[in-house]
């Protein structure tokens, strides 16, 4: 194995040994909540729907079908109409009753796969039972939406229903899709927040759901707690999610005092429904409230050909005034004028949904609310049916920017002590991190690979002496005068006789000194040594002395 590979080697074992330990340490698996709109819901003309879909809600896709659904605190079921019933619908055409409804599922679509099963297979839905017919069918298919799917998942269908103006996507104490959804492990517990919108005509604002969780940037104030029962009555009907309303006023601008429509000490059990697009009151509220107003109903003023869904309050002036809501803990609600009332609107003959601007519409419902129930479904809702209890909340004015996800129940899988745990992008960022570290060397050891030979020929390469300085010349200067010197008084000696030839070849130079170095070569030692200098000598004879 060369070097370079030894050297990936161990660098990649580092590697996988930190992510380990990364991943080791403490990774949160619990499933994270998720969201899913609610919305203006169209569904394109199509064989099945010739002139289309024009609805509110979720957007499903059910056994290769589309189809619209509304959230529904009523039903346990997820419950769908089928074609057949808009057939044999005496109240509105065709194209309105399938677009009133949100579409409808049509078991003779050819490319749709699903399976018939028992409605003894579904769960109890007393609440449908006791306002419509039994469910006719029942189906086991594939249920899709913007976040999720879930496989064989049970369908109730209706045959039979004409209090029904919508599919309705069951969400309540017992509902099918959040148990199905915990069994598919998307889901830790039964829970949801819910964000209704609005529907106004002038502020239109989009809603959700989240499962598991709620949306904590909506969120415009605490959380007000309330517990649940099971056999809480609201007027005469079974109602989990009760809230007690104490006060009910009418505010308008320019009167100068306030119209209390509840009489002291009066309560009014409210049942918390995003189904229900009108408020419904109890008789002699909704008597006191068109007592105050000094308005009478006109039910005339709507045209034969446009079918409303539900019947409001209908005026041919414009409406100006809120209700405010006060509940038994001291929570208000007001609901603005923009909510509250609005253009007449329609399904007209084509399943298009229309506005008559000649007509108001106070969105209160103009009958008694069934089983002397009200509806309140405007506020910030979050439930928890393991707990038994539910949150209600105000909501930040104005269209969604942001959203901030969080869970309703933090309990799962892996539990994680606080600041220990790693979510999926702390551990992406980590494992990036490492691939640009490995990267960064591998590019090192390429680079010191390739360039190798090229260092080692410069290694080798002998360095060429650098030129003499200066300093090195003054020195070299310095030692050649004392050479000359020298040099004259070893001839005046000659010259004298003093000196013998055997004597002056084997006297060593005196200079033993640090002028003995004679730096680059000095001229006088090469001069003395010299051949032709020593042959010169030795021609001399003895006592003969040397011209100069």
């Amino acid at each position: 194995m060369s070097f370079s590979q030894l050297l990936i080697s161990v660098l990649f074992r580092l590697i996988i040994s930190h992510y380990t330990l990364v991943t080791a340490d403490c990774v949160d698996t619990s499933p994270k909540p998720f969201r899913i709109p609610l919305s203006n819901c169209t569904i394109a003309p199509s064989s099945n729907f010739p002139s289309g879909v024009e609805s509110w809600g979720v957007k499903l896709n059910i056994a290769g079908q589309q189809l619209c659904a509304v959230p529904s605190l009523v039903v346990n079921n997820t419950v769908v109409t089928e074609t057949e019933i808009c057939i044999a619908d005496h109240t509105s055409n065709f194209a309105q009753c399938i677009s009133r409804r949100g579409g409808t599922f049509n078991f003779d679509v050819s490319t749709s796969s699903y399976g018939n099963v028992s409605v003894q297979s579904l769960a109890s839905d007393p609440e449908w039972d006791s306002l419509n017919p039994s469910f006719g069918g029942a189906v086991n298919a594939t249920l899709q939406f913007a976040s999720a799917s879930l496989q064989h998942f049970l369908i109730a269908i209706a045959l039979q229903g004409q209090n029904l103006n919508a599919n309705q996507l069951g969400l309540a104490n017992n509902s099918v899709l959040l148990h199905s959804l915990v069994f598919a492990g998307k889901l830790v517990s039964l829970s949801f927040g819910l964000f209704a919108g609005s529907q106004s005509i002038s502020t239109p604002r989009d809603g959700h759901i989240v499962f598991g969780g709620y949306d904590a940037a909506l969120i415009n104030g605490p959380f007000n707690n309330y517990s649940m029962s099971n056999t809480t009555l609201a007027g005469s009907r079974v109602c989990s999610l009760e809230v007690i309303v104490t006060q009910l006023t009418l505010r308008r601008p320019g009167v100068t005092s306030d119209v209390q429509l509840l009489s002291d000490g009066t309560l009014m059990p409210s049942c918390i429904e995003p189904y229900d697009n009108l408020f419904r009151l109890p008789p002699n509220e909704l008597e006191g409230f068109q007592r105050a107003t000094n308005w009478i109903n006109d039910t005339t003023m709507v045209p034969p050909d446009l079918y409303v869904i539900e019947p409001g309050l209908n005026y041919n002036n414009p409406f100006n005034g809120s209700l405010i809501f006060t509940l038994q803990d001291g929570l208000e609600i007001e609901i603005p004028a923009y909510e509250l009332a609005g253009p007449l609107r329609g399904i007209d003959s084509n399943g298009q949904r229309v506005l008559n601007n000649n007509v108001t519409t106070v969105n209160i419902f103009d009958l008694k609310a069934p089983q002397n129930t009200a509806t309140l479904g405007k506020l910030y809702l979050t439930v928890d049916y393991p707990k038994q209890q539910f949150q209600l909340a105000p909501v930040v004015p104005g269209n969604d920017l942001s959203s901030d996800l969080r869970p309703i129940d933090s309990s799962g899988p892996v539990k994680c002590p606080a600041g220990t745990s790693r979510t999926g992008t702390e551990i992406g960022v980590i494992v990036v991190g490492c691939i640009l570290a490995i990267i960064m060397i591998l590019a090192l050891v390429l680079w010191i690979y390739k360039w190798r030979p090229l260092l080692r020929r410069l290694r080798e390469t002998p360095l060429v002496q650098a030129p003499p300085t200066v300093e090195d010349n003054s020195l070299a200067i310095s030692s050649l005068e004392g050479g000359i010197e020298e040099l004259r008084k070893r001839v005046k000696e000659l010259e004298e006789g003093h000196v013998r030839r055997h004597e002056l070849e084997t006297t060593p130079s005196r200079d033993t000194g640090p002028s003995a170095y004679r730096p680059w070569g000095s001229v006088a030692s090469v001069e003395l040594h010299s051949p032709t200098e020593r042959e010169r000598l030795s021609s001399i004879p003895d006592g003969v002395g040397l011209q100069s």
